[in-house]
Formats: C-alpha cells, sequence, structure tokens
C-alpha cells in the first residue's frame, strides 16, 4: 500500500487508497464488546466529532466507555487575547466534560494528558509510552477507538503510534 503522508498523492488517490484500507478492516458486532471500550482523542472534542456516534450507541448498550484526550487544545486559537493557552485549556476540558456527560459518559472515564498540542509527536518518547502502557494495563479495555494512522494531522499519527507502540502490534502498511 503507498504511504498517504506523501505530499505527491492527489486527493482522489488519498480517497481511494483510503477507502482500500477500510475493505481489509475487521468488523466488530458492537453488541459483543464486553468490558471497557477506549476512545483516543488526539485534542479535545475529538472524542466527540470522531466517535460520538460510536459513544452515544456503547453507552445506550450499557458498554463503560473511557476517553484519553492526548494534547491539551491550545493551539485552535494560536495568539488570542480572549483565550490565552491556560484558558483555552480549560475551557477545552469543561467542554470535552459536558459533551461526554450528554453521551452518558462519566467524568471520572475521562483522562486528559496535557501534551502540548501541535507537539504531540515530539512526547512519543519511552516514557510516554510507558505511561501509556500504565494506563492501557490498569483500564485494560476490550475494544480501542484510535485515530487513522495516516491522519494529515500530526498529532492524530502520533497519538496512533503510542498506542500502537503499547499494543504491540506492528502492521506493514
Amino acid at each position: 500500500m503507498r504511504s498517504l503522508t506523501s505530499s505527491t498523492h492527489s486527493p482522489r488517490l488519498q480517497m481511494n487508497d483510503f477507502l482500500s484500507v477500510t475493505e481489509s478492516l475487521p468488523l466488530v458486532n458492537i453488541e459483543s464488546i464486553a468490558g471497557t471500550a477506549l476512545v483516543v482523542a488526539p485534542h479535545p472534542d475529538d472524542e466527540t466529532l470522531g466517535c460520538g456516534g460510536a459513544i452515544a450507541l456503547l453507552r445506550q448498550l450499557n458498554i463503560l466507555v473511557a476517553v484519553s484526550v492526548v494534547s491539551d487544545g491550545t493551539q485552535s486559537h494560536p495568539n488570542s487575547k480572549a483565550y490565552p493557552p491556560p484558558v483555552l485549556k480549560r475551557l477545552r476540558e469543561r467542554e470535552s466534560l459536558a459533551a461526554l456527560a450528554i453521551l452518558g459518559v462519566d467524568k471520572d472515564a475521562v483522562t486528559f494528558w496535557g501534551m502540548f498540542d501541535s507537539q504531540v509527536h515530539l512526547n512519543s518518547t519511552p516514557s510516554a509510552i510507558a505511561a501509556v502502557s500504565n494506563y492501557l494495563k490498569n483500564l485494560a479495555p476490550s475494544v480501542i477507538f484510535l485515530p487513522w494512522r495516516y491522519d494529515p494531522h500530526p498529532d492524530h499519527r502520533a497519538s496512533w503510534r503510542v498506542n500502537e507502540k503499547r499494543c504491540g502490534r506492528r502492521e506493514s502498511s
């Protein structure tokens, strides 16, 4: 399979590659999930924008959902006078917690890692991988929702990479 991170690919070719990848993904009957489902969100709001429907369905089926928010989300409004990074960090966390509460996720099931937004790839260190490993070991999720490994945003790719390394799964594509 072609790498989708190359700038030489046209949008149409990228979509074709994406569609060919999805055909090989395993399908899971959502009702067969036992235990906890983990949603990994590179930024505050990615959990609801990317997995809101899945979270709502999982909670409707009384499946526990935990959410791991990787970055602090402070670069969504760089140089903002109204929302400097510390204010924006607290706001983004409150917004995520409020949205997740509507979806049925308890605030105690949400972990904010607080890595600096747009720099997650720099935090994919052995110590970060060890922290994720410990978190996953304690949580023991039965299924993990991750960002797509070829996502154009480096924080999304890095969030996938850190969790993929912990799971010990290496795929050639």
